[in-house]
């Protein structure tokens, strides 16, 4: 199964989703701390704001 991780902030989705069956295609999320958090988490960093 593939998922987005929309809205990301430091990945409480991406967390409950994360498996050896899943896998996480497009993350988005605009805090640059938020960010920082999601790359040291899971290796990846967010797209910015989707809005703009």
């Amino acid at each position: 199964m593939r998922f987005t991780d929309l809205f990301a902030g430091i990945g409480g989705t991406h967390q409950a989703f994360k498996d050896e069956n899943t896998v996480c295609v497009f993350s988005s999320g605009w805090d640059k701390f938020a960010q920082k958090t999601y790359k040291a988490n899971y290796d990846e960093i967010p797209h910015g704001d989707l809005l703009r």
